[in-house]
């Protein structure tokens, strides 16, 4: 939490803009987890089996953790949460359904920088080249939809990892496409399927997610 990228007050001004009357919740990490804060453990199945859930163990009962403790403590008619973090989406609507929360959990679309970047709080850690060079990122992932009832999954993996691990700098963590209901990647691709494609990967020592819709015909 502490190396968590926080500006508050460019928060507050980003709101301005929609309403006079929002009030802010934001809560000192005591307030949340009195006796500190300790993870609690979650079974999700496959939702977490896979991508963030294999190349970071237990972060997903990190942030079930977290935002259970906002629900209640907030109890909102809805709550927000954006599809660039599509599996931790997919998660918080089984926390919300398992706990009989009772929230209407709402799906903000991926908004990307001019350069195609997805748009994250990570990505003012990077230099303005890295950050410039990023966008090969989603470029690369433009490349495979356009290619999608063409290309093998195969060839979709390689030719990401070529376009990334070609620059300086740059590593793929993972290349995965699954089904967006269970999120269990699969190995081949079969006709008239809608699939999700997830990656991360680091730039220098930052790392970078991105996610975009599949559709084989």
């Amino acid at each position: 939490m502490e190396n968590y990228p926080r500006n508050l007050d460019d928060d507050q001004k980003l709101l301005q803009p929609f309403s006079k009357k929002i009030f802010l919740y934001v809560p000192e990490n005591e307030d949340l987890y009195p006796n500190g804060v300790v993870s609690k453990t979650y079974d999700f199945g496959s939702l977490a089996m896979y991508m963030e859930g294999l190349s970071r163990p237990g972060h997903y009962n990190g942030v079930a953790t977290i935002v259970e403790a906002l629900l209640k403590n907030t109890s909102p008619a809805r709550a927000y949460f954006g599809e660039k973090d599509f599996q931790q989406l997919q998660i918080i609507r089984a926390l919300n359904t398992r706990l009989h929360l009772g929230v209407e959990i709402i799906e903000c679309p991926l908004i990307r920088e001019k350069n195609g970047l997805a748009m994250s709080s990570r990505n003012q850690l990077l230099p303005p080249h890295q950050r410039e060079a990023a966008s090969v990122i989603y470029k690369s992932l433009e490349v495979i939809l356009q290619k999608a009832n063409t290309w093998s999954l195969h060839e979709m993996k390689s030719f990401f990892v070529s376009e990334i691990e070609g620059l300086e700098g740059f590593r793929v963590d993972y290349f995965a496409i699954a089904s967006p209901s269970d999120l269990i990647p699969v190995k081949q691709l079969k006709p008239n399927q809608v699939y999700r494609v997830f990656v991360a990967v680091y730039v220098g020592k930052t790392r970078l997610i991105d996610t975009v819709e599949l559709k084989r015909i």
